[in-house]
Protein backbone atom coordinates (compact mmCIF):
# COMPACT_ATOMS: atom_id res chain seq x y z
CA UNK A 1 0.00 0.00 0.00
CA UNK A 2 1.19 3.80 -0.76
CA UNK A 3 1.11 6.19 2.10
CA UNK A 4 -0.26 9.55 1.43
CA UNK A 5 1.55 12.56 2.17
CA UNK A 6 0.15 16.15 2.22
CA UNK A 7 2.50 18.15 0.17
CA UNK A 8 1.97 21.83 0.21
CA UNK A 9 3.16 25.69 -1.21
CA UNK A 10 2.65 29.18 -0.97
CA UNK A 11 2.98 31.93 -3.15
CA UNK A 12 2.77 35.48 -1.92
CA UNK A 13 1.34 38.68 -3.43
CA UNK A 14 3.13 41.26 -5.11
CA UNK A 15 3.36 43.09 -2.36
CA UNK A 16 4.46 40.83 0.15
CA UNK A 17 7.76 42.13 2.26
CA UNK A 18 9.34 38.54 0.98
CA UNK A 19 8.21 39.58 -2.87
CA UNK A 20 9.59 42.88 -2.10
CA UNK A 21 12.87 41.76 -0.70
CA UNK A 22 13.55 39.40 -3.68
CA UNK A 23 12.32 40.13 -6.56
CA UNK A 24 12.41 43.65 -6.04
CA UNK A 25 16.09 44.69 -4.59
CA UNK A 26 18.19 41.77 -4.35
CA UNK A 27 17.48 40.74 -7.94
CA UNK A 28 18.12 44.99 -8.85
CA UNK A 29 21.37 44.53 -6.86
CA UNK A 30 22.95 41.17 -8.23
CA UNK A 31 21.46 42.34 -11.86
CA UNK A 32 23.88 45.63 -11.08
CA UNK A 33 26.58 43.32 -10.55
CA UNK A 34 26.36 40.47 -12.74
CA UNK A 35 26.27 44.00 -15.44
CA UNK A 36 30.03 44.27 -14.30
CA UNK A 37 31.14 40.93 -13.64
CA UNK A 38 29.11 37.71 -15.19
CA UNK A 39 31.02 35.53 -13.11
CA UNK A 40 30.49 37.35 -10.02
CA UNK A 41 29.33 35.62 -7.04
CA UNK A 42 26.93 37.25 -5.04
CA UNK A 43 24.73 36.15 -1.73
CA UNK A 44 22.84 38.60 -0.55
CA UNK A 45 19.85 38.80 1.62
CA UNK A 46 17.11 41.46 2.12
CA UNK A 47 14.80 42.33 5.06
CA UNK A 48 12.26 44.99 4.73
CA UNK A 49 9.93 46.06 7.95
CA UNK A 50 7.84 49.22 8.44
CA UNK A 51 10.49 52.13 7.62
CA UNK A 52 13.79 49.84 7.10
CA UNK A 53 15.27 48.02 4.43
CA UNK A 54 18.65 46.43 5.51
CA UNK A 55 20.49 44.41 2.76
CA UNK A 56 23.26 41.93 4.21
CA UNK A 57 25.69 39.50 2.30
CA UNK A 58 28.62 38.29 0.61
CA UNK A 59 29.87 39.36 -2.62
CA UNK A 60 33.09 38.36 -4.36
CA UNK A 61 33.24 41.31 -7.20
CA UNK A 62 32.72 45.32 -8.08
CA UNK A 63 30.73 47.57 -6.42
CA UNK A 64 27.10 48.63 -6.98
CA UNK A 65 25.26 51.48 -4.67
CA UNK A 66 22.79 49.92 -2.69
CA UNK A 67 21.33 52.27 -1.02
CA UNK A 68 20.76 53.76 -4.42
CA UNK A 69 19.17 50.49 -5.75
CA UNK A 70 17.34 50.14 -2.38
CA UNK A 71 15.05 53.51 -3.12
CA UNK A 72 14.67 52.78 -6.71
CA UNK A 73 13.15 49.58 -6.53
CA UNK A 74 11.05 50.38 -3.01
CA UNK A 75 9.61 53.41 -5.07
CA UNK A 76 8.79 51.64 -8.22
CA UNK A 77 7.91 48.02 -6.58
CA UNK A 78 4.01 47.02 -5.75
CA UNK A 79 3.93 48.07 -2.04
CA UNK A 80 6.58 50.49 -0.35
CA UNK A 81 7.09 50.19 3.26
CA UNK A 82 6.27 53.10 4.99
CA UNK A 83 6.39 54.72 8.01
CA UNK A 84 3.58 53.89 10.44
CA UNK A 85 3.71 57.38 11.95
CA UNK A 86 4.46 59.38 8.91
CA UNK A 87 3.31 56.93 6.15
CA UNK A 88 7.14 58.12 4.21
CA UNK A 89 8.17 55.51 2.28
CA UNK A 90 11.09 54.26 4.28
CA UNK A 91 13.11 54.65 0.59
CA UNK A 92 12.89 58.43 1.32
CA UNK A 93 15.16 57.62 4.58
CA UNK A 94 18.24 56.08 4.91
CA UNK A 95 18.37 52.30 3.90
CA UNK A 96 21.51 49.93 5.65
CA UNK A 97 23.30 47.83 3.51
CA UNK A 98 26.63 45.46 5.19
CA UNK A 99 28.69 42.66 2.61
CA UNK A 100 31.67 41.43 2.98
CA UNK A 101 33.81 39.36 0.64
CA UNK A 102 32.97 36.00 0.19
CA UNK A 103 34.88 33.47 2.13
CA UNK A 104 38.19 32.19 1.33
CA UNK A 105 36.46 28.61 1.75
CA UNK A 106 33.25 29.20 0.55
CA UNK A 107 32.44 26.96 -2.60
CA UNK A 108 31.47 30.04 -4.41
CA UNK A 109 35.43 30.76 -4.82
CA UNK A 110 36.70 27.63 -4.86
CA UNK A 111 36.36 23.55 -4.41
CA UNK A 112 32.75 22.23 -2.96
CA UNK A 113 30.46 19.68 -4.71
CA UNK A 114 30.88 18.79 -8.65
CA UNK A 115 33.76 21.20 -8.64
CA UNK A 116 36.99 18.62 -9.59
CA UNK A 117 38.72 17.05 -6.38
CA UNK A 118 35.69 15.24 -4.58
CA UNK A 119 38.00 15.81 -1.08
CA UNK A 120 36.82 19.48 -1.80
CA UNK A 121 34.09 19.02 0.50
CA UNK A 122 36.00 20.40 3.29
CA UNK A 123 36.28 23.82 1.43
CA UNK A 124 32.50 24.10 1.35
CA UNK A 125 31.10 27.32 2.57
CA UNK A 126 27.77 27.77 4.91
CA UNK A 127 26.14 29.56 1.82
CA UNK A 128 26.35 26.41 0.28
CA UNK A 129 23.80 24.87 2.60
CA UNK A 130 20.39 25.73 0.13
CA UNK A 131 17.87 23.05 -0.28
CA UNK A 132 15.78 23.54 -2.88
CA UNK A 133 13.09 20.88 -4.19
CA UNK A 134 12.36 20.32 -8.04
CA UNK A 135 11.84 18.13 -10.59
CA UNK A 136 10.18 17.51 -13.53
CA UNK A 137 6.37 16.32 -13.28
CA UNK A 138 3.15 16.46 -15.55
CA UNK A 139 1.31 17.04 -12.57
CA UNK A 140 0.10 20.83 -14.77
CA UNK A 141 2.21 22.35 -17.75
CA UNK A 142 4.52 24.32 -16.08
CA UNK A 143 5.24 22.79 -12.55
CA UNK A 144 4.01 20.50 -9.10
CA UNK A 145 0.23 20.49 -8.59
CA UNK A 146 0.56 22.09 -5.46
CA UNK A 147 2.10 25.65 -6.30
CA UNK A 148 0.18 26.10 -9.71
CA UNK A 149 -3.36 26.92 -7.93
CA UNK A 150 -1.48 28.96 -4.93
CA UNK A 151 0.01 31.25 -8.39
CA UNK A 152 -3.04 31.32 -10.19
CA UNK A 153 -4.79 32.46 -6.84
CA UNK A 154 -2.12 34.77 -6.01
CA UNK A 155 -2.14 36.56 -9.71
CA UNK A 156 -6.29 36.32 -9.78
CA UNK A 157 -6.01 38.80 -6.17
CA UNK A 158 -3.59 40.97 -8.49
CA UNK A 159 -6.28 41.54 -11.06
CA UNK A 160 -9.05 41.63 -8.78
CA UNK A 161 -7.02 44.66 -6.61
CA UNK A 162 -6.06 46.63 -10.16
CA UNK A 163 -9.14 46.49 -11.10
CA UNK A 164 -11.03 47.55 -7.79
CA UNK A 165 -13.21 44.35 -7.80
CA UNK A 166 -12.62 44.01 -4.09
CA UNK A 167 -12.31 48.05 -2.77
CA UNK A 168 -9.69 48.74 -0.59
CA UNK A 169 -7.63 45.46 -1.24
CA UNK A 170 -3.69 46.63 -0.66
CA UNK A 171 -0.91 44.72 -2.73
CA UNK A 172 -0.38 42.38 0.21
CA UNK A 173 -3.74 40.63 -0.56
CA UNK A 174 -5.39 42.68 3.02
CA UNK A 175 -7.92 45.03 3.22
CA UNK A 176 -7.76 48.84 3.95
Amino acid sequence: MTELRLFTSESVTEGHPDKVCDTWISDAILDGLLEQDRKARVAVETMVTTGLVHVAGEVNTGYVEIPQIIRSEVRTSATPPTSASTGTPAASRSPSASSHPTSRAASTTRGGPGRGDPRSYDLQGAEDQGLMVGYACTETPTMLLPIHPAHRLTEHLAYVRRENVVEGLRPTARPR
